[in-house]
């Protein structure tokens, strides 16, 4: 039997360069002022010939897509589950503690989906989200030696999932009875409380699983801890040093487990060393490429990508991206999106703001164009607004030598990055149930 994992980065971060009170749309007629020269090729929505040669010799494919896009999410979920053709393993993560119960969801039954669902609703309440669970579900029953395991892969951000899911119940399972009031009397997390749940963890025994959920057991929570921890002393450099000078520790200490994550045996990192492997996440964490000059962080895909032993050089990157974004018809019906993150909530906001009635054709700009951009648009013009695919890095080379002054461009800088960019000149945000 051959299993299928997919390590699922669902990092919650989009750039959004537009002030709510722009009100500039996507318009294929906006070009460089300047002829800037590459190759693309259209993207048909059902196409995935490309990958073949590219992937072929290549461990890891990392994905990194704009959040919330139902059309680049609709264009992924058809890469994933095209891969397995194509890879011995592929895979795709959100909080580390959502992973049991999501492949619990996707290898059960409909009644078993139902009950699991009241706990991963808040991770998964968007339709698109909900729509991709039940393709893994349904993929696992019919390719039953095929079958997708879903891995992670990023900290305890939201941690009162797992505050309420894993480890109070666990230590109810144990017979505790002081963890709950301890964390009531503080009012918050702290490194005493940590200590309490370490001791706590480390004292129940061996085999100790939940009765109702028994993939809650206890090797599981303790990984989670970890995530759990990685988390909280990370968001303590926020705090203790502020937003400019304490966001890039909170992102070292939240990279650093990432990677732990993916490549530690304890973790998941005996199926990434053993297997081929996809990891879906933003854009952001995916970058690979670095031009002369600039200053990018270095998350876990470069890290992936030239650092680690047994991925360095095996690495293809691939980046989705759509210019301008719409709502669906229902966010003006209702404020269902407001179930969403803040950070979706002001997209939609911002787009209801320019747009007093559904337009399927009219897309916001997310960002202000560049000249990268702007040459982008020409090649939408000419493929009748389709998406299109180009060599990220290898076309930045060439415009680079030829127009130097791009290499000052940030979308170009951005561009360089990956190896392949899949464009759409825009797309739909998720869809929220009432």
């Amino acid at each position: 039997m051959r299993a299928i994992a997919l390590l699922l980065l669902f990092l919650p971060f989009f750039a959004n360069g537009q002030a709510e009170s722009d009100c500039d749309f996507y318009d294929h007629n906006l070009a460089p002022k300047e002829k800037i020269a590459f190759s693309v090729k259209t993207l048909s929505a059902d196409d995935y010939r490309w990958i073949d040669g590219p992937v072929k010799d290549k461990k890891v494919m990392l994905i990194g897509e704009s959040h919330w896009m139902n059309t680049l999410h609709a264009y992924t979920a058809g890469l994933v589950f095209t891969l397995p053709k194509r890879f011995s393993h592929p895979r795709a993560g959100d909080a580390y503690s959502t992973t049991a119960y999501i492949n619990a969801y996707i290898n059960g039954d409909a009644a078993e989906g139902e009950k699991l669902m009241t706990y991963l609703r808040v991770f998964f309440d968007a339709k698109e989200n909900q729509g991709f669970l039940n393709q893994l579900r349904d993929w696992n029953r019919q390719h039953p030696d095929k079958k997708i395991t879903v891995a992670c892969s990023d900290v305890e951000q939201d941690i009162s999932f797992s505050l309420k899911n894993v480890f109070v119940p666990f230590f109810n399972q144990i017979g505790d009875t002081g963890f709950i009031p301890k964390v009531r009397a503080a009012g918050t997390i702290t490194p005493e409380i940590l200590a309490y749940m370490d001791s706590l963890i480390q004292l129940a025994p061996a085999d100790t699983r939940l009765a109702d959920r028994p993939f809650i057991d206890k090797v599981f929570v303790q990984h989670v801890f970890e995530n759990f921890k990685a988390f909280y002393y990370g968001f303590m450099k926020i705090e203790e040093q502020g937003e400019e000078k304490g966001f890039p520790l909170f992102m070292e200490a939240r990279v650093a487990q990432i990677l732990r994550n993916l490549t530690e045996d304890a973790f998941f990192g005996g199926l990434m060393k053993n297997t081929k492997s996809i990891v879906w996440g933003g854009a952001a964490h995916t970058r690979i490429y670095q031009p002369e000059g600039t200053d990018f962080p270095h998350y876990e895909g470069w890290k992936l990508a030239h650092e680690v032993p047994f991925t360095k050089g095996q690495i293809l990157s691939v980046k989705l991206v759509n210019y301008g974004f719409n709502v669906p018809a229902s966010c003006y019906a209702n404020q269902a999106y407001q179930n969403g993150t803040d950070q979706f909530e002001s997209l939609v906001e911002a787009y209801k703001s320019c747009v007093s009635s559904y337009s399927s054709d009219r897309f916001l700009l997310i960002d202000d164009p560049t000249e990268m951009t702007r040459a982008v648009f020409t090649k939408f013009k000419k493929n009748n607004d389709r998406p299109v695919i180009f060599k990220g890095r290898t076309n930045m080379q060439k415009i680079g030598k030829k127009n130097p002054a791009m290499k000052m461009d940030e979308v170009w800088q951005d561009y360089y990055g990956f190896d392949y960019i899949l464009a759409f000149p825009g797309a739909t945000l998720f869809e929220y149930e009432e």
